[in-house]
């Protein structure tokens, strides 16, 4: 994908990162995982780009996926690791509250990783919690992620 397609600003839009998930799904489900996550690893990059121009986007659908290729490569330390960072995302665009039914976090982590339906709902809490005392790190469900207390 050409990362400058798009301005920053544009990639807030989900019609111009459809093209950037349907490649990456296309080479994810050929077993391409190495290709995926470059394309997906790159549309998490430009989400963040844009960010600084539009404020916080919601980037938890690239990192669902990133999630899912490092499974695929039994790389299941790295593949909870982005479950995490997506339900960071999803506890903000869901107001702390995470349903399977509307997030693709939910069933990986509890269903795949065993996390309990309460320990989710807790650790959704916390994003949002720590989203509202400290916005700046709302824009990166890393720093959100660093600040969890167990």
């Amino acid at each position: 994908m050409e990362p400058d397609k798009y301005t920053p600003a544009q990639i807030a839009e989900p019609a111009k990162t459809r093209a950037w998930e349907l490649v990456g799904l296309y080479f994810y489900h050929h077993r391409r995982v190495h290709e995926a996550l470059s394309i997906l690893w790159g549309l998490y990059q430009q989400l963040l780009k844009g960010q600084k121009i539009v404020g916080r986007i919601h980037k938890g659908t690239p990192l669902v996926w990133i999630s899912d290729c490092f499974g695929m490569l039994g790389f299941l330390v790295h593949a909870k690791r982005y479950l995490m960072l997506t339900l960071c995302e999803d506890a903000l665009r869901e107001k702390g509250t995470i349903s399977p039914n509307t997030t693709g976090a939910y069933f990986r982590l509890v269903w795949r990783q065993g996390l309990q339906h309460a320990e989710l709902q807790r650790y959704a809490g916390q994003f949002l919690t720590l989203a509202e005392q400290m916005p700046k790190y709302a824009l990166f469900p890393e720093a959100l992620l660093q600040h969890v207390v167990d």
